[in-house]
């Protein structure tokens, strides 16, 4: 999995920067991609599923775009997209809540014993949403407190 963490205002050369993390999303089965670094990898008038197929269309099996309180989604196996609405919470902090996310998600699926290539490219939907909706338990958790303090197995019963 990789988290296109965009940040072009800390580049130098941006071009070099942008072809590098295609390469590696080239090379990985999941990335994760908040909206806002969506739009900036993926420039022009499209929309956000045009651009989501086209980083699928880069080699990932599951495309997951973040939208913060919007919820998340997945775009995965012949063209299907899960949508899954953020739990109302107040927030104090966004500091950690992607990298939250993924823990929740990844761990989800170790758990469901689905962390390989081809278990991934064929991932039954029920499993996908189950890992999509943990990961934003644990991130809507996250930012209800100070500074990135992830939740504890206890905190997501």
């Amino acid at each position: 999995m990789i988290d296109a963490n965009v940040r072009p205002d800390i580049v130098s050369d941006t071009t070099v920067y942008f072809e590098r993390l295609k390469q590696m999303i080239a090379l990985c089965d999941i990335v994760k991609v908040a909206e806002d670094d969506l739009n900036l990898l993926i420039d022009g008038e499209q929309t956000a599923i045009e651009k989501l197929e086209v980083i699928k269309s880069m080699g990932p099996s599951v495309a997951i775009p973040t939208q913060g309180a919007k919820g998340v989604s997945a775009l995965y196996s012949g063209g299907q997209i899960i949508n899954i609405s953020a739990p109302k919470v107040s927030v104090k902090d966004t500091i950690g809540a992607g990298d939250t996310f993924n823990a929740g998600f990844l761990a989800t699926l170790e758990n469901l014993n689905l962390l390989s290539k081809t278990r991934i490219e064929k991932i039954p939907t029920a499993d996908l949403r189950n890992a999509l909706e943990y990961g934003a338990k644990a991130s809507a958790i996250v930012v209800q407190r100070e500074g990135a303090n992830p939740p504890w197995a206890k905190d997501m019963a």
